[in-house]
């Protein structure tokens, strides 16, 4: 292959990973907006979709706890809250 075609394959991969993060940035948006209007449950599926493209999201990690806590899941919301503080 010549060189073109590397840089192409390159510029490729690196569109794509940036498309993927603003996934996983663009459904924890809709997290925060199910949180804010007190559908926990739907925002909890939010972050938690958001987690499995990408497990290290703190911020949808942190949001994750605090939908488990409006739901009163407090042993799930503490294991949410442990990963944030380790992953920090």
């Amino acid at each position: 292959m010549n060189k073109h075609t590397y840089i192409l394959l390159i510029l490729i991969c690196v569109f794509s990973l940036e498309i993927k993060a603003q996934s996983e940035r663009k459904i924890t948006r809709k997290g925060n907006s199910d949180y804010e209007s007190g559908n926990f449950v739907d925002a909890e599926l939010s972050y938690k979709k958001a987690l499995a493209e990408n497990n290290n999201l703190i911020e949808a990690e942190f949001n994750l706890g605090d939908a488990l806590v409006k739901q009163e899941r407090y042993d799930e919301a503490i294991t949410s809250f442990e990963k944030v503080v380790k992953d920090s």
